[in-house]
C-alpha cells in the first residue's frame, strides 16, 4: 500500500463475488437476478442492466441445453419428420 501511494498509484481492494453480492447498493440497483436451474438449484447471475421508469425487467433466462431446439430449427429448415427421426436416430438422441 505505501509503495503505491509513494510511486501515485491509484488503487483499491478488488471485493470477493460474495461480498459484490452482498453489496447493499449493488442489491438496491438489482445488479443479480436467481435463475432456477432444474438440476443445479438457485444459480446467482447478473441482471439487465438497464431500468425504464414504466417497464418491469425482463428476468434473465437460462441458455437452452444442447440439442434443446434441434427439432425446432430443423423443422423450420424444412426438414421432413422421417430424416429428423434418422437424424435423432444417427446421434443417439433417442
Amino acid at each position: 500500500e505505501v509503495l503505491f501511494r509513494e510511486q501515485g498509484v491509484v488503487w483499491g481492494p478488488i471485493p470477493t463475488m460474495d461480498r459484490v453480492m452482498a453489496d447493499p447498493q449493488m442489491q438496491a440497483n438489482s445488479v443479480f437476478a436467481e435463475l432456477d436451474h432444474p438440476q443445479l438449484g438457485s444459480l446467482p447471475t447478473v441482471n439487465n442492466p438497464l431500468n425504464v421508469d414504466g417497464f418491469e425487467k425482463a428476468k434473465p433466462q437460462l441458455a437452452p441445453a444442447i440439442g434443446q431446439h434441434s427439432i425446432e430449427i430443423l423443422r423450420e429448415l424444412g426438414y421432413a419428420e422421417s430424416a429428423i427421426e434418422e437424424l435423432l436416430q444417427q446421434s443417439g438422441s433417442i
